[in-house]
């Protein structure tokens, strides 16, 4: 059992399910502490508990899930995380407005589908744009430079650029 367990933890897709799972229980409690027992609307509490799970969510991430060190890209991470996490905002906010207020979801419920929703799409920019180890990505390449369909462009550290 343990053997499953320890291999199940090598894979980057079950480290990005417990560190959502854990970003979303914190959003999902703070969420019910507001709503519940400070009488906060529902959905002004879910901007504020979004956000606490903003914070979870970048740590596990960067961390955890990624396994990215490297400390001279945090804040350019941070900002795309961030950018990624206001739009996440932005949706979560009209999908709980519309599960709620039109379908007559109970808010935990519609708040319980709406981040499984949100998480599927959000593992792809993690993955692809946010936590990418560009070290690795052009380590390949010649001279180390980004391909020009790479966004952002993001230099080596070490390496001149090309000039052509």
């Amino acid at each position: 059992m343990g053997e499953i367990i320890q291999f199940l933890i090598k894979l980057k897709i079950t480290r990005y399910v417990v560190s959502g799972g854990t970003a979303a229980f914190a959003n999902l409690t703070l969420l019910f502490i507001l709503t519940e027992v400070a009488g906060m609307w529902y959905l002004a509490s879910s901007v504020v508990s979004f956000m606490a799970g903003f914070a979870v969510s970048f740590t596990l991430q960067k961390f955890w899930t990624f396994q990215d060190v490297r400390r001279e890209v945090i804040p350019r991470q941070l900002m795309l995380h961030f950018g990624a996490a206001l739009g996440t905002l932005c949706l979560n906010t009209l999908l709980l407005y519309l599960s709620v207020d039109v379908f007559g979801l109970w808010y935990m419920f519609a708040q319980f589908l709406v981040s499984g929703m949100l998480a599927i799409g959000s593992y792809f920019i993690y993955n692809l744009y946010i936590f990418e180890n560009a070290a690795k990505r052009f380590s390949l390449q010649a001279g180390g430079v980004a391909p020009a369909a790479s966004f952002p462009p993001i230099a080596v550290p070490g390496t001149a650029p090309r000039k052509f």
